[in-house]
């Protein structure tokens, strides 16, 4: 008897609507990775993190004491206001829930559409992606400056 879902079939489905927003960037698999796969729009690049979970839905404020660790390693990514990060969450009842995780708050963005009532239809891959109207207009940079040790200058 098996228990629970096959692994990987909520990062398949969270590429499947990621591919309808944008370019998708996957990571290699390993330990240490940061994020699970990244968006590239016209002028904003998302990183994501795809997480399950057996709730119905989940509340923005109850996210860090449900997924803590995910929440620390996502905010190791520097943010600059054309790189955000996102928690993509798979409900009990085959919807998402999009969060844009930032460095003192995590704000729910309301899907693209309403989805349907649970129970009636299996979005799976089809289901409304996050609506990138929602975003705020200005996301803050990180409080430590990033400088790629590529294109730093030499001394």
């Amino acid at each position: 008897m098996t228990r629970g879902r096959p692994s990987g079939r909520g990062l398949k489905e969270a590429k499947e609507i990621a591919s309808r927003l944008g370019e998708i960037c996957e990571n290699a698999k390993g330990r240490g990775t940061l994020y699970d796969f990244s968006i590239h729009l016209s002028s904003l690049t998302i990183a994501i993190r795809v997480r399950g979970t057996r709730l119905i839905a989940i509340p923005a404020e109850d996210l860090p004491t449900a997924y803590p660790r995910d929440i620390a390693w996502i905010r190791r990514v520097p943010v600059t206001p054309v790189f955000i990060r996102m928690i993509w969450i798979r409900t009990s009842a085959e919807t998402w829930q999009y969060f844009l995780i930032q460095n003192d708050r995590i704000m729910e963005i309301p899907p693209l559409v309403p989805p349907p009532e649970p129970g009636r239809s299996r979005l799976r891959g089809n289901a409304p992606g996050p609506d990138p109207a929602s975003f705020p207009v200005s996301i803050p940079a990180a409080d430590r400056m990033f400088t790629c040790p590529l294109l730093a200058p030499r001394e």
